[in-house]
């Protein structure tokens, strides 16, 4: 804290791996076989310091990730282990291993601070298996990648922190960050290849209880009439059991995904100046596939119990004026969703599948007081294709 200058920003969470590749590393073959990995804790970020003057330094530090098996690069909630480099995997296979009690650490609040406070921390990412590299200085190849017999049970995204709110004056509240994701499987086999290459496969592998971070909420702003702009609500964070992007040939079989649900969006804050705007539900995408050449999900895969977030109430306009803002729109709960793929040739897109049992899109959030427009509800499918 400090009484006349600018408060300290608080520290980001440290990273839970159980296995992790490193920067620089190139694999000719990787087998985790008959493997168990278990409460696999990420820390909290710390919430950031108050101050009398500036913002800049004043955020809540960002949750760590947690992981069971990941190529250990950044990720927006994760301190820098690599900057540029890349990661080469020939093949990977996971059989017969278990994944169960990650938990991504939750983000810190953002300190009170003048003029404006600070925002709030993101949550951590958590994921079973994710061998990809969510930054392009870092280039992760995949040539293969195979999960089989595997289950995953409990993987939970942290929440995001809150703005740091204002209750007098015209100053700003800070905004919130948006939830942080989870996935049991993500594989990217090249994300920045000109043309797709590398396979991957998953059957055989059970997926229950995926938890996506819900968002932070808003800051609230100052009280002087006319004043004071608070901070958006936080949107949910996504919930991807099982993503693939950028493989040459992609295929889902005989696997069982159940009980998902997405973040949800947080309320905006308060403000006699500009409340902030409620934040949208998080989606689920039960299986998620773009960029792929082939890709097939016969009807040997079921998913059920997919919940989508809701949207965040919008915040309250504190003065005699209209003002209300708006409600966040709810998410989208999907079976199976296609993007960008089988563009050269259609019909290689072979999607058995047909019906997810017991799909909840997200429900609308109210407009705050005392005019703010309700949000949009969400949508409900059990294929969702985008420029196929």
């Amino acid at each position: 804290p400090c009484a006349n200058g600018y408060g300290g920003r608080g520290g980001d969470g440290g990273s839970a791996y159980a296995v992790a590749i490193g920067n620089g590393a190139s694999v000719g073959s990787l087998q985790v076989v008959n493997t168990t990995v278990e409460a696999v804790h990420a820390r909290d970020g710390a919430d950031g310091a108050a101050a009398k003057f500036g913002d800049a330094s004043s955020h809540g530090g960002h949750g760590g990730s947690a992981c069971g098996l990941c190529v250990a690069v950044d990720t927006p909630s994760l301190p820098k282990l690599a900057s540029t480099g890349s990661v080469q995997l020939a093949s990977v296979s996971v059989h017969a291993s278990a994944f169960s009690a990650l938990y991504g650490g939750a983000g810190g609040a953002g300190g009170v601070a003048s003029p404006a406070s600070g925002k709030g921390g993101r949550g951590g990412d958590a994921h079973g298996v994710a061998l990809t590299a969510d930054d392009s200085s870092v280039q992760a190849v995949v040539a293969s990648a195979a999960i089989y017999g595997c289950t995953f049970n409990g993987v939970y995204a942290g929440n995001s922190g809150a703005g740091g709110a204002i209750d007098a004056g015209g100053d700003a509240g800070g905004k919130a960050a948006d939830g942080a994701d989870a996935s049991a499987v993500e594989i990217a086999c090249d994300m920045y290849a000109t043309a797709s290459q590398g396979h991957a496969v998953v059957y055989n592998t059970n997926v229950t209880s995926i938890y996506g971070g819900a968002g932070g909420v808003g800051g609230d702003g100052g009280s002087d009439a006319g004043q004071g702009e608070a901070g958006d609500g936080g949107d949910g964070g996504d919930a991807k059991p099982i993503k693939i992007e950028s493989c040459k040939a992609v295929t889902v079989q005989t696997s069982h995904v159940t009980q998902v649900y997405a973040g949800h969006g947080s309320v905006g804050g308060a403000s006699a100046g500009s409340p902030g705007d409620g934040g949208s539900g998080g989606d689920v995408r039960a299986i998620s596939v773009s960029n792929a050449d082939i890709v097939a999900v016969p009807d040997s895969v079921a998913l059920d119990h997919l919940f989508a977030g809701s949207g965040g109430k919008g915040g309250e306009h504190r003065g005699s004026e209209a003002g209300g803002a708006d409600g966040g729109d709810g998410g989208d709960a999907i079976g199976v969703y296609l993007l960008d793929d089988c563009k050269a040739d259609a019909s290689a897109c072979e999607i058995g599948f047909t019906t997810a049992k017991a799909l909840y899109a997200g429900s609308a959030g109210d407009g705050g007081a005392p005019d703010g427009d309700d949000g949009d509800a969400g949508s409900e499918h059990n294929v969702y294709t985008f420029n196929n």
